[in-house]
């Protein structure tokens, strides 16, 4: 099956490479394994993951190796997925509630336990994630089992990065090396409006979701609380330091 998981590989890092935001000059060709295991210092560790059937597939990546993965089924995985991230937009109490968790559990059993003895030793993990794992806060799965802080989320023990591709972290870094540093500690862009309907903008109540549909990469909704989450994150570092933008002002201009 290598020669087919290597093609799938190539497949995505190519279509990767065609959403990633328009650059001068010729594409980067996607890296090679040395060039991956090259992104990663003592410190962090790059999963990624790919969602298929009969079986998903997640690499573990530093600069001592690759190792390998069979996962449960896409079908499975991303019932789960979109089980916890409805679960998880919700108030905080049905958040908290005993079935968000046990999705969480089970989700965390089916794409952090097979990896459990490598990602123990790594504080820094750069997530590459696939299919409605892209919906999916890795921050709040809990630790597997058998680990020392089991059960914790896993912010606890590790700093986390989600990341479109390890081809556009390392041209992230090229580019970025250039830059002159950013005069603030930190900035904060939430609760953008993502849809024509929605009542910032167009005055009116959109219409209710249609239940028991199936997750789709160009479909966004609006999520609940992150004005406050984004609020709470800001009150970390002075005034003078932060950069806050929240609803309309969170706009794609404003990053570019």
């Amino acid at each position: 099956h290598l020669p087919k998981l290597d093609a799938a590989l190539r497949a995505r890092w190519l279509e990767l490479e065609r959403l990633a935001p328009p650059k001068p000059g010729p594409a980067p060709a996607p890296l090679t394994a040395a060039g991956i295991r090259a992104l990663a210092d003592e410190r962090s560790l790059l999963v990624m993951y790919i969602l298929a059937e009969p079986a998903s597939f997640a690499w573990t990546v530093d600069r001592e190796g690759v190792a390998a993965y069979l996962l449960p089924g896409r079908e499975r995985i991303e019932r789960l997925a979109r089980q916890a991230a409805a679960g998880l937009s919700q108030d905080p109490k049905t958040a908290a509630g005993e079935s968000v968790r046990a999705a969480l559990s089970e989700l965390s059993e089916a794409l952090l336990a097979p990896l459990a003895p490598r990602l123990a030793s790594r504080r820094v993990l750069a997530i590459l994630a696939d299919g409605a794992l892209h919906r999916v806060p890795f921050a709040v799965l809990p630790i597997p089992a058998g680990a020392p802080s089991a059960g914790e989320p896993l912010l606890a023990e590790h700093e986390i990065a989600m990341l479109p591709s390890a081809t556009v972290l390392a041209w992230q870094r090229r580019h970025l090396s250039r830059r002159t540093p950013a005069p603030g500690a930190l900035a904060v862009l939430a609760d953008p409006v993502v849809s024509r309907d929605d009542p910032r903008i167009s005055g009116t109540q959109p219409a209710p979701a249609a239940k028991g549909r199936s997750f789709s990469p160009g479909a966004f909704e609006r999520l609940p609380y992150t004005t406050e989450e984004a609020e709470a994150i800001a009150r970390l570092v002075p005034r003078q330091s932060e950069l806050v933008a929240l609803g309309p002002a969170a706009s794609r201009e404003l990053v570019l």
